[in-house]
């Protein structure tokens, strides 16, 4: 009996472990998320100010969307540029990529620092 009460033993000591390191994963996808979002309120093009004032941060199921609720149709447009209706084009305004970028490398380090810091 008692290789089967070490059994159990492991499988909780590994099921607490686990969910450790999913509660500090999902912290850092939130903490994550919220930096890109005041990286792209600061960067974004401020014409009038109210494109950059609509990013937001959303969480569905597990994952976190930074998305821009109120203008999100010049998203594409203000990053890629476009051509303009009598010719010509719009110049592009890089935004987006490097919040993104940035953002990949942050979640990186604190997954990693996460998973370090657990014992």
């Amino acid at each position: 009996m008692r290789v089967a009460e070490v059994r159990i033993d492991l499988s909780k000591i590994m099921n607490e472990y686990v969910k450790e390191i999913d509660d500090k994963v999902d912290h850092a996808a939130d903490q994550v998320g919220k930096e890109t979002v005041t990286m792209l309120k600061q960067t974004s093009p401020k014409k009038t100010g109210r494109y950059a004032k609509g990013w937001r941060v959303k969480k569905e199921d597990r994952q976190r969307y930074v998305y821009n609720a109120v203008k999100p149709q010049l998203t594409h447009l203000l990053e890629h540029g476009h051509v303009k209706r009598g010719g010509g084009r719009v110049r592009a305004y890089v935004h987006i990529k490097p919040a993104e970028e940035a953002a990949t490398k942050r979640f990186i380090e604190l997954t990693s620092e996460a998973i370090k810091g657990v014992e």
